[in-house]
């Protein structure tokens, strides 16, 4: 028998290592810190270990290679702990692996082996093991009994492993706190998941449950998932072709986003849990591609590709497979069983071939046209496919493989619920998910994810509780209450105009392109993250920056300038206007302005001109004429006022191009949507630097363009904090300051309804801040309403910790940032301070502080700010 042989080898095994390395010895070893697994059951949902093994008696080699450190990536993404195999004969496993996966990852580490000595329990803390396995099938009771005991004077949590009810009894009866159900025999090695259905009823309550071996796909999952706590999922894993899919599978189920248009979508798809994204080669679909730009969408994000064809060449099929890397052809076309078994004959191994059927023909199977699976989907009289007509829950039932295929058709957050009712192999999102034809609806894929259970969220440790994401906006142009269009009748048809542009350059290939083209040769994307080797060194935190401090103009104003530039080209306007305060927007449009060769005038408050002197004089020698406002109190404030007077005068010619996501709709959806690219490649450099997402991303906040910027790439992973960090001034007790979450009243400013810094009259009192770019009496909307549900949680930091933040990473790290950062810094120093512990925390650097140096010399000469 397999086992008896593991048990004997085991224990010749065991002598040999005590004799090399005595008890006492190895117990002077253990000195790594403890990462209680047990702790991970109090988080919502079930547990989930994954395991890493080579090989196993059943299967042999599960798998050649073993890249450790692409499988920490996924593992620390999907999993709450993970087993690591370290029997080294029949698993091909070591101590040596525990030690390697402690340093890839912070997740619990079960050791997973036959022990037969609680010699072994101490190696297992030694080699930094936070949890042992102890099979009842091995151990006898007094010794089963002994490694109890050493564990939990160890500190090592412990899972008591049982296949029958005798040994589920004996557990019991020597006082197994966490039970863990083998659903291999493992004496004949043939898996039943009945094992876990018969075993778990019979745990009493409180004594968590894991169900092990055999689980294999989501609907494994599902069946089990009422009777237990958890599950452990090894060889599945080991054996996929790509872990990071399965490890999505089996935690969220599998779901395609088709109609995949954009880079943008394509990564938010990924990011929300999505297995597959689809590329529609359709030629009379309206969200067809050509196969270059399928393949810069492809290359954005690491899902499996589904090529979508309707009636092809098999060339073309072919053609598309190759240069796309393709594992999936679509067929949603006429195409017969012949012309489909002669295409298979030419595909490469591995490619699967799915063919769509609309729900109300006569029922089929997927063998009818030598196809792996079916794809459901709607139709009307002109069209199949992409409709947005809902499918039909009593036509399903009609489909004797349901369970095996895909279903499609106007599936959205409104009716998921029916959709994942039916128990299919997948769900294809497209029309129901979108805002446009190949434009998809974050807000809409956000809380479809959501609601069906999908989402995506991170497993490192963080104290703070963060709440369910925000929903969709009401209604276009709202976040929940706040934003809207509250501007003069004249300017509305501007406004429409600007709308429209918007809504058309989305969807539009062309735009996209250039705007790519772009940021990348013009602006310098993608910037960095640079990881601080000295600041904040000693603290426990790792502090990472988003370096937009070093993209072409200073700062990160120019993503979205470039993006407004073409909408003003494609609306034929002949002039641009725009507000400035720290001058990092005004030197954006005025270097961009040089560039499209358009006249462009800023206006600028006077005072700001006084303490930005050197941006006044880039704008001015990019060929922009400054404006310097002297009324209210000198500053963006007034500097807007007076743009937008000059907008109303002159719109028919002038494209106003507002820096922030404040103001009247469109323009804080338009700004967010064009500065979400720092969040984007922040969240991939993220996980490309570490191998996981940051605990923390941590943004200033005035108008708030570049914070919305980053925190939408990581409003759907819940396992990280949000923060934005408002000017206190010189103290929210002073009154003198800039922080308008903090100390807002409800109002209407710069046509939104927001939170603005007023009196009880209403009156709008003059906001202050040592940073220009900050120093804002109002703040833009979506800002308002990612706060009122809880989702970002807004601070503030003061005059005298910006400064301190300005100096330390000037003076630890060679990087001089602008003070309106430095705000964001002063944060993360305070909390190393308050709240010592371990951490990635990822700050935007929204700009360079040479911009300040004159500034930051004055108050540092007078010793305060």
């Amino acid at each position: 028998m397999v086992l008896e042989a593991i048990v004997e080898h085991k224990r010749t095994v065991v002598a040999e290592r005590r004799r090399k390395r005595p008890w006492a010895r190895l117990l002077e070893e253990v000195s790594c810190g403890r990462r209680p697994l047990r702790q991970r059951l109090r988080e919502p949902g079930h547990l989930f270990i994954f395991e890493c093994k080579r090989a196993s008696p059943s299967q042999g080699i599960l798998r050649n290679e073993v890249n450790l450190d692409h499988l920490a990536s996924v593992y620390s993404e999907w999993a709450h702990a993970v087993s690591v195999l370290t029997e080294t004969r029949f698993f091909q496993g070591s101590l040596d692996d525990l030690v390697a996966w402690r340093k890839r990852t912070r997740l619990p580490l079960l050791r997973k082996d036959i022990l037969v000595d609680p010699y072994e329990v101490l190696e297992a803390r030694c080699f930094g093991a936070d949890a042992v396995l102890l099979m009842l099938s091995v151990l006898a009771d007094a010794v089963y009994r002994d490694c109890l005991s050493l564990a939990s004077e160890l500190g090592l949590d412990t899972i008591s492993e049982v296949h029958d009810e005798r040994e589920l009894e004996r557990a019991l009866a020597l006082g197994a706190d966490f039970i863990g159900i083998n659903n291999r025999n493992l004496k004949t090695l043939a898996v039943d998941l009945g094992t876990t259905r018969l075993l778990a009823p019979q745990v009493p309550p409180g004594i968590p449950v894991l169900s092990e071996s055999g689980i294999e796909t989501r609907n494994d999952i599902l069946t089990l998932a009422p009777q237990v706590d958890g599950f452990l999922v090894g060889s599945a894993l080991m054996r996929a072709p790509r872990v990071d899919l399965l490890a999505r599978m089996l935690r969220r189920g599998a779901i395609k986003v088709c109609g995949l248009t954009r880079t943008e979508d394509a990564q938010a798809a990924f990011r929300l849990g999505a297995t597959y994204g689809g590329l529609n080669l359709a030629p009379r679909s309206p969200r067809r591609l050509d196969l270059e730009a399928a393949r810069a969408i492809r290359a954005s994000a690491p899902l499996a590709w589904v090529g979508i064809f309707q009636d092809p060449e098999p060339d073309f099929v072919l053609d598309a497979v190759h240069r796309l890397g393709l594992e999936a052809i679509q067929l949603h076309g006429g195409e017969s069983l012949v012309f489909i078994e002669a295409l298979r004959k030419q595909l490469p191994s591995g490619v699967a071939v799915w063919k769509a059927l609309p729900w109300d023909q006569v029922p089929a199977r997927a063998s009818d046209f030598a196809a792996d699976r079916l794809v459901l989907d709607s139709r009307t009289h002109t069209r199949f496919g992409g409709t947005g007509v809902s499918f039909d829950p009593v036509q399903a039932q009609k489909w004797p493989e349901l369970q095996e295929a895909i279903i499609a058709g106007g599936i959205n957050p409104d009716n998921i619920d029916e959709a994942l009712a039916l128990k299919p192999w997948m769900i294809d999102l497209n029309s129901g998910v979108e805002a446009a034809p190949g434009v998809k609806d974050l807000h809409k894929l956000t809380r479809l994810f959501n609601r069906s259970g999908y989402l995506s969220s991170s497993t490192w440790s963080c104290d703070m509780s963060v709440p369910n994401l925000p929903p969709e906006p009401v209604r276009a142009g709202r976040f929940g209450r706040w934003g809207g269009r509250y501007v003069p009748e004249i300017l509305v048809p501007a406004l429409d105009q600007l709308e429209a542009a918007f809504t058309s350059a989305r969807s539009d290939p062309d735009f996209r392109t250039e705007l790519a083209d772009l940021l990348k040769h013009f602006a310098g994307r993608p910037t960095p993250i640079t990881r601080c080797a000295n600041f904040l060194s000693g603290s426990g935190l790792e502090i990472y920056l988003k370096r937009e401090d070093l993209l072409h103009g200073g700062a990160h104003k120019t993503n979205q300038v470039l993006a407004q530039m073409l909408l003003a080209r494609r609306m034929g306007k002949k002039r641009i206007i725009a507000e400035t305060g720290a001058g990092q927007h005004g030197v954006a449009v005025a270097l961009a302005g040089a560039r499209f060769q358009i006249p462009v005038r800023i206006y600028m408050g006077r005072r700001d001109c006084e303490r930005q002197a050197p941006n006044v004089f880039r704008m001015r020698l990019f060929g922009a004429e400054v404006i310097a406002v002297d009324s209210g109190s000198a500053t963006l404030k007034d500097a807007m006022n007076e743009a937008l007077r000059d907008w109303a005068a002159s719109y028919d010619q002038t494209h106003y191009l507002v820096g922030t996501v404040a103001g009247p709709h469109p323009f804080p959806t338009l700004v967010s949507e064009f500065q979400r690219v720092i969040g984007d490649e922040a969240r991939i450099q993220m996980l490309e630097a570490t191998g996981h997402l940051p605990d923390a991303v941590v943004a200033c906040v005035g108008g708030g363009s570049n914070a919305i910027g980053i925190f939408r790439a990581f409003l759907a992973d819940v396992g990280t904090r949000l923060v934005g960090v408002e000017p206190a001034g010189q103290g929210l007790a002073t009154g003198r300051h800039g922080a308008t979450i903090a100390r807002g009243r409800p109002g209407i400013l710069h046509g939104s309804e927001t939170l603005i810094l007023t009196d009880e009259e209403g009156q709008i009192l003059e906001s202050h801040s040592i940073s220009a770019g900050l120093d804002y009496p109002g703040v833009g909307p979506e800002h308002v309403y990612l706060g009122e549900v809880g989702r970002v949680e807004y601070v503030s930091a003061t005059d005298i910790e910006a400064l301190d933040a300005f100096t330390r990473l000037s003076r630890e790290e060679g990087i001089i940032p602008a003070l309106e950062s430095a705000h964001a810094l002063a944060y993360c120093i305070r909390t190393a301070l308050e709240h010592p512990k371990p951490g990635r925390i990822l700050v935007n650097l929204s700009g360079r502080g040479d911009k300040d140096l004159t500034h930051v010399q004055a108050h540092l000469d007078r010793g305060q700010p």
